[in-house]
């Protein structure tokens, strides 16, 4: 392999580390109802706008339901496939720990060579022992990493070492930006860069501790690089008997006004428990602050808490905190909230479903960011 295949392998497979900080998180308990949203769960999909070196890609969605075993050691494997795509287009092998990430190797793929061959990853690799990422380091303090392991590519029987330093550093934290999934707040702004066969790659993210990396950038490969935009997060919990949580964040604009969570989706059948009441938290926020400011401007948006043919009274009333993003509080925004905490002991059967809904009127021009959250006890044994 000539050096600017080496390069460009290495790379790739760099890119891949920089994306399993994109399903990192440790947070808290996502089971109280008026809590904080909390951290990825295995069941937590992840969806991404991104930016190649040609342009605008498809929305990414990344999951981490599996593992994989490399040099006798268990990873979770990330998957990022693009919209409407079969199969994933790269995976990234990682653990996690609080404020810790291992990285363990990964695959890319590329889908679109006719050469190519289904299931066989073009670009594969794995670092001698796992490469450990602080991602609550001292402000300011550089912070060095070795990258040394090998590559495969594009023969997969074909291994090529790879042997070089990278350093990060935290230059902020407490930070806010500005993401397609609305603002985050409480993140810890990272750069780094390492070098490879003589170029230097400069990176640039923001890591969320409940969400993981929600804005991210490669300068590589020119000439636009890459970067990755968290756009919404839905998790439909563990799926099995008892209590269970679901939960989401989407913003609501033209191009996407509805929003719903729906217990049906957990297991694609009516599977929770009527005589138990279901605890349903929706909030809603203007995307611009300085609407968002306002608590005059209440968003033009149609709500709905119910069960499969009925529903739920309610009321919309203004707050000055937010339950799910605590770490906006105190900047003086107004959180429009609803609350349901009720059965449908009434239904016929056992089994019944919950949702809740939102959809942004036709006249409202401006994106809202809504979040929902349902705890409610699924029938099973």
């Amino acid at each position: 392999m000539n050096s600017v295949s080496m390069l460009n392998s290495g790379l790739r497979l760099l890119s891949l580390a920089c994306l399993a900080l994109a399903v990192t998180s440790c947070g808290a308990d996502a089971n109280d109802p008026k809590g904080s949203f909390g951290p990825h769960t295995p069941s937590t999909v992840v969806v991404f706008k991104g930016t190649s070196m040609n342009g605008s890609v498809p929305d990414l969605t990344a999951t981490r339901n599996e593992t994989v075993t490399v040099n006798g050691r268990t990873f979770t494997k990330l998957k990022v496939t693009p919209a409407g795509a079969s199969s994933e287009a790269f995976s990234v092998f990682a653990n996690f720990e609080p404020d810790v990430v291992e990285f363990g190797g990964g695959e890319l793929f590329w889908n679109g060579n006719p050469s190519a061959t289904p299931g066989v990853p073009f670009v594969s690799g794995a670092p001698d022992s796992p490469i450990v990422v602080n991602l609550d380091p001292p402000t300011g303090e550089e912070q060095t990493v070795e990258v040394k392991g090998t590559v495969y590519a594009p023969d997969p029987s074909s291994p090529h070492a790879i042997d070089t330093v990278g350093t990060y550093r935290a230059v902020a934290k407490d930070v806010t930006v500005q993401t397609s999934m609305g603002p985050v707040a409480g993140c810890t702004e990272f750069t780094g860069e390492v070098t490879i066969e003589g170029i230097t790659v400069n990176g640039h993210a923001f890591y969320h501790p409940d969400y993981g990396m929600v804005k991210g950038t490669l300068d590589w490969p020119p000439p636009n690089g890459v970067s990755l935009d968290m756009a919404g997060l839905t998790d439909m919990g563990t799926g099995l008997p008892g209590f269970n949580a679901i939960k989401a964040i989407k913003v609501l604009d033209s191009a996407n006004p509805t929003f719903e969570l729906n217990t049906y989706y957990v297991n694609d059948d009516i599977d929770a428990d009527k005589n138990t009441h279901a605890k349903m938290l929706l909030e809603m926020r203007y995307v611009d602050e300085t609407r968002a400011r306002d608590a005059s401007l209440q968003p033009n948006v149609a709500t709905d808490f119910g069960v499969t043919f009925g529903y739920f009274p309610h009321m919309v009333v203004a707050s000055p905190v937010s339950f799910f993003h605590p770490d906006e509080n105190g900047q003086g925004f107004t959180y429009w909230v609803a609350y349901v905490d009720q059965a449908s002991k009434n239904s016929m059967g056992d089994a019944e479903t919950y949702h809740i809904s939102a959809s942004l009127a036709s006249s409202e021009s401006w994106p809202v960011r809504v979040t929902g959250r349902i705890i409610y006890k699924q029938l099973g044994e």
